[in-house]
C-alpha cells in the first residue's frame, strides 16, 4: 500500500497556518479573512488561507522555515518538519 502524501502535507501546513495566524493577529491587526474568525469550523480556517496562498507562496511553505506573508496576516514560523523528502 502506498501512502498518499499530498494529503498529509496539506494537513500539516494547515495545522502549520492555524498556528501562524494566531501569532500574526498577536503581533498586527490584520484585513479580516476568514481564517481570522476563532469561531469557524476547522475546515474552514485550513481551506481558506491555502486558497489565498500563490503557487510560489505554497511552494515556500515546503521547507522547515516558512517566510512571512504580510498581506495574509501570517508570520514567519518553523514546525521543524519539511514536505520535500516526504513521509516514512
Amino acid at each position: 500500500m502506498r501512502l498518499r502524501i499530498a494529503p498529509i502535507a496539506l494537513a500539516a501546513l494547515g495545522a502549520a497556518f492555524a498556528v501562524a495566524v494566531v501569532r500574526a493577529q498577536q503581533q498586527t491587526p490584520q484585513q479580516a479573512y476568514p481564517f481570522h474568525d476563532p469561531n469557524l469550523s476547522i475546515e474552514q480556517p485550513v481551506d481558506d488561507p491555502i486558497s489565498r496562498l500563490t503557487l510560489d507562496e505554497k511552494i515556500g511553505m515546503l521547507g522547515q522555515v516558512q517566510p512571512a506573508i504580510p498581506r495574509l496576516g501570517i508570520a514567519t514560523f518553523t514546525n521543524w518538519t519539511e514536505g520535500l523528502h516526504g513521509c516514512r
